[in-house]
């Protein structure tokens, strides 16, 4: 009796000359990674950062491949038996009961195409889940990494149409209407709503994938991006707004010193210089240290001072502050400066970066010379360098730190590089419209 099965054909090894037509167990341990679509062969051990939904994933196409094996096999051992004792004339069985092993036989066969066709749809989910977890965890890298908001918008729309395979896509900030060329999906807000504009007329797949597995994704995206942009907005408002109340205070500071302290160690100097008239020369010393301490007292109070808000800058600009900060400095220092007026704010700024730098530079970096370049056009960029031993850290101490709020509340950028042994340079830039 010669039978075959859905063209399934072996020769079983242990009955040598016996044709059993039988199906095949498919080998769906592990799941061969060739059957992919466009995947290279993956495996556990290459993948250690997978996100939570890529390792379900995974898991759920581990468990199906020694669910096949546990199945399969001994399923497939079953048909293998009714095969052989329906085409074996040496089994000696009736007709009825060859027709039943032949029954079970084949309702074996389709218990086994069933089970292989549950394990690809299992499998082809598990890899769905997976291509939707890398696309998740690409779109929320994208929205969170960009420099802003609308850049950040960008580059997912960007990344959204080269993995759904769109002709072209858009994220905007705003309700944006649909019209017969382009479609619109609100991504609500209560505060700032964003809109996705894609082509009409999508490939019905293409078109459930986005609707169920992208857009509920997307909308928490824009949402977190939108409440990081509002509280990076926040924070620095907040800090300008502190710098601002500090640099006020030490207006005042200065004033209160100018008129109150200042004025009154002057008049002490005076009635010195005629008290030392009149005393006897026994006396004439000890006046003398007196009128030298006095003075230094004075020195060291318009060092205060002018630390506060240097007069120079508030009545000149930054060049004659910047040259009398020069003067001052033990070590050389080579000016290279803008001639035109810059922004108040900006020009207290970059005051007090020379500042620092001409500070460190002295006592820190043992320099013999500092190069400081001021140049204003689309951008207004501050530049100083010197030749010491390098190594600046700003977050071990509060100096550059400061600086650096100082800076981003305008704005700006201060870019501070100090490898060993190499000296320190700091690039602080600004826009030219700050002010």
């Amino acid at each position: 009796m010669s039978r075959t099965l859905d063209g399934y054909q072996r020769v079983d090894p242990g009955r040598p000359g016996v044709s059993s037509s039988w199906p095949v167990n498919r080998p769906h341990k592990r799941r061969d990674e060739s059957r992919r679509p466009n995947a290279e062969p993956r495996t556990v051990c290459e993948e250690p950062s997978e996100n939570a939904t890529g390792s379900a994933s995974q898991c759920i196409s581990e468990t199906l491949a020694e669910m096949s094996h546990e199945l399969l096999t001994p399923l497939t051992s079953m048909l293998i038996y009714a095969r052989l004792l329906a085409d074996n004339p040496s089994t000696r069985l009736s007709d009825e009961e060859v027709g039943f092993a032949t029954a079970i036989q084949r309702a074996g066969s389709d218990l086994l195409h069933r089970i292989n066709g549950i394990l690809d749809t299992a499998w082809l989910e598990a890899f769905s889940a997976r291509r939707e977890a890398d696309l998740s965890a690409e779109l929320a890298r994208l929205m969170l990494s960009g420099p802003d908001l609308e850049a950040s918008l960008a580059a997912t729309a960007l990344h959204l149409r080269q993995a759904l395979g769109l002709p072209w896509a858009s994220l905007q900030l705003g309700e944006v209407a649909a019209d017969e060329r382009h479609e619109a999906f609100s991504l609500h807000d209560e505060r700032t709503p964003a809109t996705l504009l894609v082509p009409t007329g999508l490939p019905r797949a293409t078109s459930r994938r986005l609707r169920a597995r992208v857009l509920p994704w997307l909308e928490v995206l824009v949402r977190t991006a939108q409440e990081r942009e509002r509280s990076a907005q926040a924070l620095k408002t907040a800090r300008a707004r502190i710098i601002e109340i500090a640099d006020r205070t030490r207006h005042q500071i200065d004033r209160n010193l100018h008129d109150g302290a200042q004025q009154r160690l002057i008049s002490i100097g005076l009635e010195l210089v005629d008290i030392e008239a009149i005393a006897p020369l026994t006396l004439k010393p000890r006046l003398a240290r007196t009128a030298t301490a006095l003075a230094d007292a004075m020195t060291e109070l318009r060092d205060i001072s002018r630390g506060l808000r240097p007069p120079a800058l508030t009545k000149h600009g930054i060049r004659p502050a910047l040259a009398a900060l020069a003067c001052r400095c033990p070590i050389t220092v080579d000016l290279d400066l803008s001639y035109r007026r810059l922004p108040a704010q900006i020009e207290l700024a970059v005051y007090y970066i020379a500042c620092e730098a001409l500070a460190n530079a002295a006592r820190h970096a043992h320099a013999s010379k500092v190069h400081v370049e001021l140049t204003s056009g689309s951008t207004i960029r501050l530049v100083i360098g010197d030749d010491g031993v390098g190594g600046a850290d700003p977050s071990r101490g509060s100096g550059l730190i400061g600086l650096v709020h100082r800076v981003e509340a305008l704005d700006g950028t201060l870019e501070i590089v100090s490898p060993a042994g190499g000296g320190t340079e700091l690039l602080a830039e600004f826009p030219a419209c700050c002010d």
